[in-house]
């Protein structure tokens, strides 16, 4: 058994007992103290090991002596020796001790539906929706395992019945006020200009700004090819996005003896989306809905794009969605577009 690197990051390599070899990525940047935490995490490797040569701790004897404590350990170890990523056990960890600070911690058949319920209710009190999901579901993970050890036990996961609804909340987008307030926030700077108008006017994901290079840009055309940034590994499918005039006027602006390699060259966008916010006066929390980001200026080109075309099948092509359904969630028609859609009244 060795602490090893690669890649900056440290793993552990060991030999199970069957003899087949076993590296386990911790994931930890390779410093001096992390190289501490991996020698800790391989001695606790090496003492399994010998319990389990002595048979001990393979299949508990006593069930009751197994408590919540000693199953979340349990789940951490098996996720270890999957490989599993260091944040995914960080999760393990938290998901069992909001479960002790809950109820406590007693043995696991002691445990019942409403304790798992009374532990959900307090985690939504201090974290999101999707977030208690998870550790849910990590509590499930952690009593099935339990259950599988000991073959059934006659035992009955108290996690089965226990749901999170996760409400939908509507998108974010930029009224017409607050994009105009935004971009003269911005200054009249092309290199900061143009990354978010073709978010906010081309529909482009901030993923494809990065990668967007001047060989891709045709502004004789009025249109540019993007990688399509959700299909990158898979297919990796462009699609032929329509440049507006005031796109191309701000592109054209660019000198034509820096028009190569990448477009986008700046590394600190988000941080500047977020100052030109607050210097505009934009409040970027919506009581009901997600808080405005820079995802939100895709969102107002769809919303301003399926108002003016009216054919939800050209506002998918444009977005590069591959599902309608995610298509329609780009889309906020308001009461004036809903109305228009009402039979005319007959004359007397």
């Amino acid at each position: 058994m060795a602490v090893r690197a690669s890649k900056g990051k440290i793993f552990i390599d060991y030999y199970m007992l069957n003899g087949k070899r076993r590296r386990v990525s911790l994931g930890w940047p390779d410093t001096p103290r992390n190289r501490k935490r991996a020698k800790k995490t391989e001695e606790e490797i090496l003492e399994n090991r010998r319990l389990q040569k002595l048979g001990i701790g393979k299949q508990p004897q006593n069930t009751d002596v197994v408590d919540a404590e000693t199953l979340g350990d349990m789940l951490v170890r098996a996720k270890q020796d999957k490989g599993i990523k260091r944040w995914s056990v960080e999760h393990v960890r938290y998901a069992f001790k909001s479960l002790f600070e809950a109820v406590g911690n007693k043995p696991v058949t002691e445990y019942t539906e409403d304790d798992i319920i009374k532990t959900r209710d307090a985690m939504l009190k201090r974290l999101a929706q999707k977030t208690v999901y998870r550790h849910i579901n990590l509590l499930k993970q952690g009593f099935d395992l339990w259950r599988r050890k000991n073959k059934g036990a006659g035992f009955v996961n108290p996690c089965e019945d226990v749901s999170v609804i996760i409400e939908e909340k509507e998108a974010s987008h930029f009224t017409p006020d607050e994009l105009a307030a935004f971009f003269e926030a911005l200054g009249d700077d092309p290199a900061w200009q143009i990354p978010f108008m073709l978010q906010a006017y081309a529909g482009l994901r901030s993923a494809e700004v990065y990668t967007l290079a001047w060989e891709m840009v045709d502004l004789a055309g009025a249109k540019t090819s993007v990688r399509n940034a959700k299909r990158v590994g898979k297919q990796g499918r462009f699609r032929t996005v329509p440049l507006d005039s005031g796109l191309v006027s701000e592109l054209s602006r660019i000198p034509a003896q820096q028009r190569g390699g990448p477009v986008f060259v700046m590394t600190n966008l988000r941080r500047k989306f977020n100052l030109a916010c607050k210097a505009a006066g934009i409040e970027r929390k919506r009581p009901g809905k997600h808080n405005l980001t820079m995802h939100s200026l895709r969102h107002t080109f769809g919303t301003e794009y399926q108002n003016r075309a009216k054919d939800i099948s050209k506002t998918q092509r444009v977005l590069g969605h591959s599902d309608i359904r995610m298509t329609v969630k780009y889309t906020h028609p308001d009461v004036d577009d809903l109305r228009a859609g009402l039979r005319e009244p007959r004359g007397e």
